[in-house]
């Protein structure tokens, strides 16, 4: 059942949409807009990432703290270790020396 199919079969009370959803219909959630990343590859922009993606290509060594990336709201483009979403991919801990 597609998404036009479950707004139809919603149940209206006395003209107005009811809370509960048609029986066995799962009431529709809006989806969640994740942020998306683009960067620059050897002078050229690429993207749109996603930040699974831009964690996958910082463990990889794709990605550099001194990589420019630019992500919906910035104004201009930044070093990735400059955006507050992005710093923790270049926070490398050590684990403790209990040796």
């Amino acid at each position: 059942m597609g998404i036009y199919d479950n707004l139809q079969s919603q149940q209206f009370v006395g003209g107005k949409q009811s809370n509960q959803p048609a029986s066995g219909n799962v009431p529709l959630n809006p989806p969640v807009l994740q942020p998306m990343y683009f960067t620059v590859f050897n002078g050229e922009q690429k993207g749109p990432f996603s930040l699974v993606q831009m964690q996958q290509m910082a463990h990889l060594g794709q990605i550099t703290p001194n990589n420019y990336v630019w992500t919906n709201g910035m104004s201009v483009w930044a070093a990735a270790n400059t955006v507050p979403s992005l710093t923790s991919l270049f926070n490398a801990s050590s684990p403790p020396n209990n040796v």
